[in-house]
């Protein structure tokens, strides 16, 4: 009798049906993605953070800013054959070789050129316009782009005459006091010491009443700062 109960109890424990099977717990559930945080605009940038902070001194006073500055360079290798095509349509369409081509079509002739990389042509056309045409609307705009021109390829005398021009005529052009101060700077370097006290007697007497004061000399290293003498 004890030994049927014993098989009985023992079946019953073993039985599947009866058995607690374990369960997996529930997934806790993840939490959503707050839309405040897909939708939120990004932090506003300090812009006053991400400018260059002014240059100053050893005892921290701010310095003026540079009266020169450099010019982008340019490439000076041989034009390609795509180059050179370009530059023949600009001779065609803007028709610079024509004894009455106007003063519009050469101003577009010679900015097409310089385009191409025909420094040379582009130079040539734009001095053939200062001749042709002392009154064309683009005489000022033509005086900045030959100095900067002749700065890129280190012909500063030159472009030191396109800037006293340029500030002699176009006084009241916005970029005619900055051009001037950059002829100081080229004049300097060029060690002509008697074009720096010219042009810097003109900028006082166009621009002192707005003004402007002939700086010391020892303040030319900071505002030609960068600019080496000409290698004579």
């Amino acid at each position: 009798m004890l030994a049927r109960l014993s098989a009985l109890v023992l079946a019953i424990v073993v039985t599947p049906a009866c058995v607690n099977q374990p369960t997996a717990a529930p997934e806790e559930p993840q939490p959503a993605a707050s839309k405040a945080l897909e939708t939120a605009d990004p932090e506003p940038v300090d812009v006053a953070a991400t400018e260059p902070a002014r240059s100053r001194d050893e005892g921290g006073e701010e310095l003026p800013p540079p009266w020169w500055t450099p010019v982008a360079p340019i490439s000076l290798e041989e034009l390609s054959q795509a180059d050179q095509a370009a530059v023949k349509d600009c001779v065609e369409q803007h028709r610079v070789t024509e004894s009455d081509a106007t003063a519009d079509e050469l101003y577009a002739g010679a900015v097409c050129l310089g385009a191409h990389r025909a420094y040379g042509s582009e130079i040539k056309v734009f001095t053939r316009l200062l001749q042709q045409y002392p009154d064309a609307p683009q005489y000022g705009d033509v005086l900045v782009a030959l100095g900067q021109r002749y700065e890129q390829i280190d012909m500063r005398a030159k472009a030191v005459d396109a800037y006293r021009t340029l500030l002699a005529k176009y006084a009241k052009r916005d970029d005619a006091q900055p051009m001037g101060k950059r002829a100081v700077c080229l004049a300097r370097s060029l060690g002509d010491a008697a074009t720096v006290e010219t042009l810097l007697a003109d900028l006082h007497r166009r621009y002192g009443r707005q003004g402007f004061v002939v700086p010391p000399d020892v303040a030319f290293e900071q505002l030609c700062i960068g600019l080496p003498p000409m290698r004579r």
